[in-house]
């Protein structure tokens, strides 16, 4: 079934119901809350990664300049 021909069957099944069907455009993302909820979790991932990034880059900085003071010698 193609997408016109499912949209003709619900449209004649639901005519004797109490059910409305409400037009929404086809690109309405503000009215779609699956693309709020998409949207906050792709925010929260985003931050979370940073966090992560910036965590790991002060270990490693904070680790060479531990071993650089602590050690005296060359291989450091």
């Amino acid at each position: 079934m193609t997408a016109k021909e499912v949209a003709h069957w619900v449209k004649e099944h639901i005519k004797d119901s109490r059910i409305k069907l409400l037009f929404i455009p086809a690109f309405s993302p503000n009215l779609n809350l699956i693309e709020w909820l998409w949207k906050f979790c792709k925010k929260q991932i985003f931050i979370i990664s940073i966090i992560l990034v910036l965590e790991w880059m002060l270990v490693a900085i904070f680790s060479k300049i531990l071993t650089g003071v602590l050690c005296n010698c060359d291989l450091c």
